[in-house]
């Protein structure tokens, strides 16, 4: 017997879907809402339906959003009309599995969030897709439901983000960790880490599947620092938090001090000195750095006077440095 016979067909909505698109070529959106109101009155499972024809529109390979934004439109209106037609319990979450392969950017998402209820489904439901859809690779479509769905508390920052800041994809980014300060907290904390100059992207991106090796010049220290001062200002968060960009950041006024004072000569004494100290107070590591500019800009004498200043430890100098200051101790007994 063949295994055919007797299987129920699914039913055929080529027509619907043609007359749909004639109306839309034609730009007749109105004729094409219509066509579908009346195509919804002739169903007995329009969730269903929508599904079937989603899938028919090719929507996962970028194609007719259009025709799937009207269908989905005209479906969630029915729906809010006629509630009686609303599945429940197993069928609902049947249905509701099929969804999450046709996540996509747009209203689109939003309609489906609405028509399948998935804000009311239960998270660890909702995580599994989630997570498969970032295990594929589409990271992008697992970015975009987490947040639809308000599931970031349940997933990894680093995980999630990381893929998309190498992608360049910033705007998600924010979108994912947007209300919630301590999601912004650890994306700063992250973004501070990955500041350091041993930081490779392009190594990190082989990390992820399916995802292009980011180029050498992309998310490099200057572009990510930049990216973490805008959203310290954005999130009016604690800059404290990115101690080490801050620092670098005050190490390169440090240098442009040194430059101005010793090469240029073009600042006093005083205002250098004020405009120094006001950096490195207290502040160990720039105060240490500042020691080891001094002793390259000018004299050992110099930069062995503003050590004993800072009272920072011997080991902490260099080593000719810390043999002058054994010498100053001497001279002031």
């Amino acid at each position: 017997m063949d295994l055919k016979e007797g299987r129920e067909e699914g039913p055929d909505y080529s027509q619907i879907l043609s007359t749909l698109h004639n109306a839309l070529a034609q730009k007749n959106v109105e004729q094409a809402r219509k066509n579908m109101k009346d195509f919804l009155a002739t169903i007995d499972d329009p969730q269903t339906a929508l599904l079937d024809l989603l899938e028919s529109c090719n929507i996962s390979k970028g194609k007719g959003i259009s025709l799937a934004n009207v269908i989905a439109n005209e479906t969630e209106k029915w729906l809010l009309e006629h509630p009686e037609c609303q599945l429940s319990g197993f069928r609902l979450r049947m249905v509701q599995a099929r969804v999450f392969h046709l996540v996509t950017e747009g209203q689109l998402l939003d309609y489906l969030i609405s028509i399948y209820r998935l804000q009311e489904a239960d998270r660890s439901f909702l995580l599994g897709p989630v997570t498969h859809l970032h295990q594929m690779g589409k990271y992008k479509e697992a970015a975009i439901l987490s947040t639809k769905l308000n599931l970031q508390p349940d997933l990894d920052l680093e995980q999630m983000c990381t893929p998309l800041l190498l992608m360049e994809r910033f705007n998600l980014v924010e979108a994912y960790v947007a209300g919630n300060p301590e999601l912004q907290t650890k994306l700063l904390q992250m973004l501070d880490r990955w500041s350091l100059s041993r930081f490779n992207p392009r190594k990190l991106s082989r990390e992820y599947k399916g995802l292009p090796l980011v180029k050498t010049d992309k998310l490099n220290p200057k572009t990510i620092t930049k990216l973490a001062f805008r959203l310290l200002d954005l999130y009016k968060l604690d800059p404290a938090i990115c101690s080490n960009i801050i620092n670098q950041r005050h190490m390169g006024t440090l240098k442009y001090l040194m430059h101005k004072r010793f090469v240029e000569k073009t600042m006093t004494e005083e205002n250098w000195s004020d405009h120094v100290q006001s950096i490195v107070v207290d502040n160990d590591w720039l105060q240490e750095q500042c020691i080891a500019l001094l002793f390259r800009y000018c004299d050992r004498q110099t930069a062995g006077c503003w050590a004993l200043k800072f009272g920072l430890p011997k080991e902490k100098l260099p080593r000719d440095l810390a043999d002058i200051l054994q010498d100053f101790c001497i001279q002031e007994k």
